[in-house]
């Protein structure tokens, strides 16, 4: 939404009639603490239109962490999340 690649976006509460919707699921989001640690985040996506499934694929990003403290772990997840965003809307775009 905020590239403007797209000509319209909406949420499901607006009720707009999309021709694609992104549905997303969310298959690991974590902090694995052994051997060093490290942020895991793996997510799932299908771009469904009135004609079926357009492309679905599974997206995963890791992130190191200083260490298992909240704030370190917090850190790595959003930067794991970061990385999987990105990758789900090149993917998007590419898609359509």
């Amino acid at each position: 939404e905020n590239a403007h690649q797209l000509g319209e976006v909406s949420r499901p509460l607006e009720q707009v009639a999309a021709e694609y919707r992104l549905e997303l699921g969310i298959r690991s989001f974590y902090l694995e603490p052994q051997p060093s640690p490290k942020a895991v985040v793996e997510i799932t996506a299908r771009l469904v239109s009135d004609k079926g499934v357009a492309g679905a694929q599974l997206f995963s990003a890791t992130a190191a962490a200083k260490s298992t403290d909240a704030a370190d772990a917090v850190a790595a997840l959003n930067a794991a999340f970061n990385d999987v965003a990105k990758q789900v809307v090149s993917w998007t775009l590419t898609t359509l």
